[in-house]
């Protein structure tokens, strides 16, 4: 008896059910919510819901139910507090840390079922490299957070000292820190209107100045944030205008800014020559696969081939790594 197959089958059928399941929950809950409309001001008819609404509310409701589930575990609720910087604030009442450790294993779960499938109808048994190169998929949101969250650093680190400037002009006409924080967060677009949200609910809940923009560095991880939250600290425990702190801060950050310019133009040529000699390679590689596809066969046939291919790569991330800290301009 073929037992790879058997468990194929028991997992496929597993997940069907999990599906069928899922999609009678939702139409239940869509039904419930139609017949209860009836008694409200406005009710919700049948062409209110698009179709792809419905499989919104299904993946939704999908996740939520996977997440109470692993929540139960301590270890899944240790893990799930450090994506709590990547719950924007406008999502903050929609989806929660551990929803994102859950949709992460769901991830996992589904490319290695596709996997296992793919590998069954192509070799008639399990391809254990296929299957490994599944798993790798479960540090995928992981890469797409982080991509996501070092684009929004970049748009904070730019748009901060507007934000700063914003607050000073509001402290000209007579606003309270709180009241200036407000008028940022509608005359500016983008992450940092999100984070300064979030200040303004710490400050709202009773956080101390110097706390909630703590918690703002230590979500964002910037250079100025930090400055901010150290120089409120020291008012706080020295006393102190925290109108005039930030009318320092804003100079300090705009100082600061005119120097990485400078140096960043200085240092333009050294830059693009870095980049050049870190693409060149691969180019070279890529045009000689071309060509020749089997050029570097022979290469990886003998032990010494082998070893010299993985010294070659260390030297070369190594070169990546110490001109990239060279060239890297960085003001304290």
């Amino acid at each position: 008896m073929n037992y790879e197959i058997l468990l194929i089958q028991i997992v496929i059928g597993l997940l069907i059910g999990l599906v069928l399941i899922k999609l009678y929950q939702t139409k239940r809950s869509i039904s419930y919510e139609k017949r209860l409309g009836t008694y409200s001001i406005s009710s919700v008819k049948d062409n209110e819901l698009s179709f792809f609404d419905q499989v919104y509310l299904f993946f939704y409701g999908l996740i939520k139910s996977f997440s109470k589930f692993i929540s139960r575990f301590k270890s899944s609720r240790k893990k799930s507090r450090k994506y709590q910087k990547y719950i924007t604030y406008a999502k903050k009442d929609e989806y929660e840390p551990i929803d994102l450790l859950a949709i992460k294993y769901l991830i996992l779960i589904t490319s290695l079922v596709v996997s296992i499938l793919f590998s069954l109808a192509h070799y008639n048994n399990l391809n254990y490299l296929i299957i490994i190169l599944s798993l790798s998929s479960f540090y995928l949101l992981d890469i797409i957070l982080i991509i996501n969250y070092k684009r929004k650093k970049d748009s904070i680190s730019i748009e901060l000292l507007k934000a700063i400037t914003i607050m000073n002009n509001a402290f000209k006409t007579g606003r309270n820190v709180i009241q200036a924080i407000e008028t940022v967060t509608t005359e500016l677009n983008g992450p940092i209107v999100d984070e300064f949200k979030k200040i303004l609910v710490d400050l709202k809940y009773g956080l101390s100045y110097d706390a909630a923009f703590k918690r703002f560095y230590q979500r964002v991880r910037i250079d100025d944030a930090r400055y901010i939250a150290t120089s409120l600290i020291l008012v706080n425990k020295t006393g102190g205008s925290i109108k005039n702190v930030f009318k320092n801060i804003e100079y300090t950050i705009m100082t600061r800014k005119k120097l990485e310019n400078e140096l960043k133009t200085l240092t333009s040529a050294a830059r693009m020559m870095y980049k050049a000699l870190i693409v060149l390679p691969i180019i070279m590689v890529l045009v000689i696969l071309l060509l020749n596809n089997s050029y570097f066969t022979p290469f990886f046939k003998s032990p010494i081939g082998v070893l010299f291919f993985f010294l070659a790569s260390i030297l070369f991330i190594t070169y990546i790594i110490l001109v990239k800290n060279i060239l890297r301009v960085k003001i304290k």
